[in-house]
């Protein structure tokens, strides 16, 4: 690279940024259906990029009826951003050799900050959404042997590439979670060029190391059983001299196999590398069946590595690595049937439904809800079908989950000001949802506060309960506080919402994580879009993360944040629409027209001043506003406490290890014991109890579930005094699954320690 190239990086990281933003529309916006679009650079074809052909994509295809995207051959140099609503999108192109999609991004790049860009902010292709396969296409990072740079980063679940190629120099394929499935693929690279977390199956594959390094680098969590899988692929080099280890674990547990896999003599003896960390080889699964060629040589591998037996790569099959409990079929693309509305990961039926038709157990949502113990201790589902509810709602047992048939078809709304309540109050709550139970989850509908008038306080959803999970929902108002959850033990979590609201209408308290959301400002004279309160502990935070924020008009008007008490604020890979007022987020100060103050203001302030030692904490990394950036939001995370790196920077991370929202592990059994007549099956957490489990006994005998659910121990009643031995367990098609509230079901690992 020259001195030349470096100097125009932040061109390019502006291309980049902008062509990453989120296609935001407001809640009465529309994209027209369509099923068949085309992309080429010359003609009179509907659109000139791949960029414009996405963002054009309905959001209402489904598996029945996909959109497909035809792109036409050329070399389109522009950056790609799949968007997580875009599922069901087909790319489809003419010839893998012709059709190519490609940008020059690399690591060393300065952005607008005047800073290298790092490794995750030079893909050439981004694909965030489910479903989403691709053919006869080749993604490329063109910037050549000058470190990382990525050609491709998926994070998106079920998504298939065919007859494509992948061609870089470090880090060329980023598959970073959810499960992916690469068929006739070439891929191309030197160092790591095949790493993440996910869970990915390679059929057929040629894979070609450029020089010396690692095909892969894999950071495959622990519960994961698979991680990267090559079957019946082959491994050449550049030329006779490359060399190149088949993978380094770049976390640990790290996960690669390679089966039937042809070797040129470009493979190391050993075949994998360590990291320079001899702990990794504790934990490390790599494993080899049936090596062909000159680099296979298993007798020289490293001790800490596998050869399998056909037995055990036999069963190593894409959808036995890819099925998951959808059951998900990449050489078909069928899944198993889920019960309406569930967007979880785990099939778990409902334990009530209801129906305004009278289809179901009960017609309204608080009818359910009343149905349900105030000390209930277990997940109990709720499933709500589509329809207009026209009523507010309260949460008083913990544990429960409102889940939406679809989220824009299951709408519960009422019109509540918060004047008129405190004018009127009833005994259900000041806003459209109210939750006060703990570990509630709202999943796959939408909650909007019909009152209409922009600016005063109208809640959407209001609470104190603790530990609440929102996830896939539209969350409407005009008014202030549109979303505002006051739990401040644990803290709330939220994913892929979109938000509207007044001033402050995301408003936390305590631990909040949000990521991947929508929020859009209907005021333009809003004093603050987002607010947060974290006067009770130092550590308390509001992370966001790959969330937009758009605003009305056309100059520069709304604030971004505010706080009355000390606050934390992370934002990263956040965008702003070019109507982000020029104000960092601050302390409300009385007046707030910044005149003269009054005596009631003086005190006012004055007593605010108690909650208000720790200063301003606003940290911003990646973050980029339309039409120029403003100093306040550059990268600034090395002046945070421990100067967190954004790699690290999970809901885990965010709640201090008190919670982890997002992890997929389910609770494991820790002890089975015979007391008497029953046995005791001690699980690492609380869980959940669906149905009649057994446990079945060596003897041939069963013993059946009796109590338990809503705590840690499952108590099992022996048919006899004898003592018995335990085989296994017997779920009679029911679940036993984790009772916390998270952003995924976490069904139980029922293997016997």
């Amino acid at each position: 690279m020259t001195e030349q190239e470096t100097m125009v990086g932040q061109k390019f990281f502006l291309a980049w940024a902008a062509a990453l933003m989120l296609v935001c529309l407001g809640a009465s916006q529309q994209v027209v259906a369509q099923t068949n679009l085309v992309a080429a650079m010359i003609g009179t074809n509907q659109f000139k990029t791949v960029q414009e052909a996405i963002n054009a994509t309905p959001q209402n295809a489904s598996a029945a009826n996909p959109c497909m995207i035809h792109v036409k051959p050329g070399v389109y140099k522009e950056l790609i951003h799949v968007q997580h609503e875009k599922r069901y999108v087909h790319l489809i192109g003419e010839d893998a050799n012709k059709t190519v999609l490609t940008y020059d991004l690399n690591a060393k790049l300065l952005g607008v900050d005047g800073k290298p860009v790092g490794t995750f902010r030079t893909p050439s292709a981004v694909i965030d959404a489910d479903d989403f396969s691709v053919e006869n296409i080749t993604f490329e990072n063109s910037a050549g042997p000058v470190g990382q740079a990525l050609a491709i980063r998926v994070d998106g679940d079920r998504v298939v590439f065919r007859n494509c190629r992948f061609l870089g120099w470090q880090d060329t394929i980023l598959v970073n979670r959810g499960r992916q499935y690469f068929e006739n693929c070439y891929i191309a690279g030197h160092v790591d060029f095949i790493f993440g977390g996910a869970t990915t199956f390679f059929e057929s594959c040629h894979i070609h190391c450029l020089s010396n390094g690692y095909v892969t680098a894999a950071s495959t969590p622990e519960e994961h059983p698979y991680g990267f899988v090559f079957s019946n692929c082959k491994i050449t080099g550049e030329s006779p001299g490359v060399r190149t280890y088949l993978g380094r674990p770049w976390r640990a547990f790290s996960s690669v196999t390679y089966l039937n896999t042809e070797m040129s003599g470009v493979v190391t003896n050993v075949g994998w590398n360590n990291w320079k960390d001899p702990t990794r080889e504790k934990t490390a699964r790599y494993a080899e069946f049936d090596s062909s060629g000159p680099g296979a040589n298993p007798q020289a591998r490293v001790p800490w590595s596998r050869q399998l037996s056909k037995a055990e790569a036999d069963v190593i099959t894409p959808q036995e690595v890819l099925g998951g409990v959808d059951g998900w079929n990449p050489k078909t693309g069928s899944t198993r049937r889920i019960p309406a509305g569930n967007t979880t990961k785990a099939a778990v039926p409902p334990d009530l439904t209801v129906a305004g038709d009278g289809s179901g157990d009960f017609k309204t949502i608080q009818d359910a809800l009343d149905s349900v113990p105030r000390d209930n201790r277990q997940r109990t589902i709720i499933f709500i079908k589509d329809g207009l509810y026209h009523e507010k709602v309260r949460i008083d047992p913990g544990f429960v989950t409102l889940r939406g048939q679809s989220r824009d078809g299951t709408r519960v709304e009422f019109p509540q000001g918060a004047d008129d309540f405190t004018n009127h109050p009833d005994k259900v709550g000041r806003a459209v949802v109210n939750i006060n139970g703990s570990d509630c989850v709202l999943q796959n509908l939408t909650v909007k506060n019909t009152h209409g008038i922009i600016g005063p306080h109208a809640f959407a959803i209001y609470g104190h309960g603790d530990k609440t999970v929102i996830v896939d929902c539209n969350v409407w108002s005009q008014g202030a506080d549109t979303l505002a959850l006051w739990g401040d033990r644990s803290g709330s979590y939220q994913a892929r919402l979109d938000i509207c609201g007044s001033v402050d209408f995301v408003c936390p308290r305590g631990w909040c994580y949000m990521t991947d959301c929508s929020l859009h400002q209907v005021n333009p004279k809003a004093d603050a879009t987002i607010w947060h309160d974290g006067a009770k502990d130092a550590d308390m935070k509001f992370v966001l993360r790959n969330c937009r924020f758009e605003g009305v008009g056309d100059m520069p008007s709304w604030i971004l944040a505010r706080h009355h008490h000390d606050a934390q604020f992370y934002l990263l890979d956040c965008s702003f629409s070019k109507t982000l007022s020029n104000r960092p987020p601050l302390r409300v100060i009385y007046p707030l027209n910044h005149g003269e103050p009054s005596e009631a203001d003086k005190k006012r302030n004055h007593d605010l001043d108690a909650s208000n030692i720790w200063g301003e904490h606003a940290y911003f990394y990646n973050c980029h506003r339309d039409g120029g950036d403003y100093t306040w939001h550059k990268d600034n995370l090395s002046s945070a406490t421990n100067s967190p790196e954004p790699e690290q920077m999970t809901a885990a991370w965010a709640f201090a290890g008190k919670w982890d929202p997002e992890r997929h592990a389910g609770p494991t059994i820790r002890s089975v014991k015979q007391q008497d007549a029953r046995f005791e099956v001690v699980f690492s957490e609380s869980v959940t109890v669906k149905g009649k489990p057994q446990l079945v006994l060596k003897s041939g005998k069963v013993a059946g579930y009796v109590s338990g659910g809503g705590t840690d121990t499952l108590n099992f009643a022996i048919p006899s005094g004898q003592q018995e031995m335990v085989g296994g367990v017997n779920l009679r098609d029911g679940a036993i699954i984790a009772s916390e509230a998270a952003a995924t079901l976490r069904v139980a690992d029922l293997s016997l320690p």
